[in-house]
């Protein structure tokens, strides 16, 4: 459907150019000049802006100094929040060789509610921003070009990382992230010794926020027991139940809701791949995943 080509970015500000695929046919608006008013702390650079010839499909980039305080979930719920977006899904992933955060959000518009794709990275003291908006209709049909986004994206001068992705506590020699709100399981006093749960804590930690509603902390939880591909999966396992859970309580609405955080989460699994074997035996679980979780 799309025919994807690498495009090459010139550095703007901070030596900050990068290569990523991108629709031929694509539009490539010219950039104004800009103050660089980064004592406005929600100020961003734009690096590029593409649109879709013929739609309201809209891909930007855009930069700025990091913060001298905070990780980069902290860094990236500020600047959402003052820009209007409000997250449907938060969570950690890659773009490119990149920890980064990202997800959903919906953001009204004169042409009806657009669905707005965003990851943050930060490298080197860089903090970087990607989004790609679509009408809700056609949010489904615009994924490839997120994905291909996510997997090869490509910066022309990395630094390397310089911040965590996300809050951490000091406990004795260990670290551990530091949950919001976070909710203790509660005891079931009915349950028989010979039903008791042997799964991991973590996990039985992470269901339990899932089933009060801390579905980002439900997230955080698994990232930080999983720090690695295999906990992208195990997120859209969580939702996975969600929805088995929430469609035999009626809830139809919460389902659907819970199969697209799948879906998901087992892309944003299969595009952090760093290679094309790994890649090509990602999509493939991703794929059967998927089609387990039949239609919404």
């Amino acid at each position: 459907m799309f025919d994807l080509q690498d495009r090459v970015v010139p550095p703007r500000i901070a030596d900050i150019g990068f290569t990523v695929p991108l629709p031929s046919d694509w539009i490539w608006h010219a950039l104004p000049e800009e103050d660089l008013n980064f004592d406005n702390p929600a100020f961003l650079v734009p690096l590029a802006v593409v649109v879709a010839p013929h739609a309201m499909l809209i891909w930007t980039a855009a930069a700025r100094p990091g913060y001298e305080e905070g990780t980069l979930s902290d860094w990236a719920r500020y600047l959402l929040e003052q820009h209007g977006l409000s997250p449907r899904s938060f969570g950690e992933a890659w773009l490119g060789a990149l920890p980064a955060i990202v997800g959903e959000a919906e953001q009204p518009s004169d042409f009806g509610p657009m669905t707005v794709r965003y990851v943050f990275a930060e490298d080197g003291g860089r903090l970087i921003n990607v989004t790609l908006s679509a009408p809700a209709s056609l949010a489904s049909a615009i994924e490839p070009v997120w994905r291909a986004t996510l997997a090869s994206f490509a910066l022309a001068a990395p630094k390397g990382p310089t911040v965590r992705v996300w809050p951490v506590v000091e406990a004795g020699d260990s670290a551990v992230v530091q949950y919001n709100e976070y909710v203790e399981p509660e005891a079931n006093t009915e349950q028989a010794p010979e039903a008791r749960d042997e799964s991991p804590a973590w996990w039985r930690a992470a269901q339990a926020l899932e089933a009060a509603g801390h579905l980002e902390e439900a997230e955080l939880a698994i990232r930080a027991a999983v720090p690695h591909l295999g906990g992208l999966i195990q997120i859209a396992e969580l939702y996975r139940l969600r929805m088995l859970r929430l469609r035999e309580a009626g809830d139809a609405a919460g389902a659907r809701e819970a199969h697209r955080r799948a879906v998901n989460w087992a892309g944003f699994y299969a595009a952090s791949a760093t290679s094309g074997g790994e890649g090509t035996a990602l999509s493939a679980e991703r794929d059967a995943f998927i089609a387990a979780l039949g239609p919404e």
